[in-house]
């Protein structure tokens, strides 16, 4: 189905999140709260520790994940002839192993 020019595909926008369940479900805050203390204190080390993890996310946050990945963005203008040879070098090698746009490898179908 194609919308006409000028007319938006989704007219009546984003629906709206229900105000009332929102608000209800944030009344049983402090009695769900109370239940995961319960569980926190719990014989059973795996309910408690999930219950614990559970206090805490909401208590001060999920704790922030670091990324120890760095990406170095140069422009091939700042290249060396040689990186430049090596990169050139590298992408007609992988050349050669890219499917065809046939789907076949760049090979033939034939059995000879």
């Amino acid at each position: 189905m194609r919308f006409q020019k000028g007319q938006s595909g989704n007219p009546g926008g984003r629906p709206k999140k229900l105000d009332d369940v929102v608000e209800l479900a944030r009344s049983y805050t402090a009695e769900a709260i109370e239940r995961l203390v319960f569980w926190m204190r719990s014989k059973n080390a795996k309910v408690s520790a999930y219950a614990s993890i559970a206090l805490l996310d909401r208590g001060y946050g999920k704790p922030h994940q670091e990324s120890t990945i760095t990406i170095e963005k140069r422009d091939a203008v700042d290249w060396t002839r040689g990186e430049l040879a090596a990169f050139l070098d590298d992408a007609v090698k992988a050349g050669s192993r890219t499917p065809a746009p046939d789907g076949r490898g760049g090979k033939s179908d034939r059995v000879h």
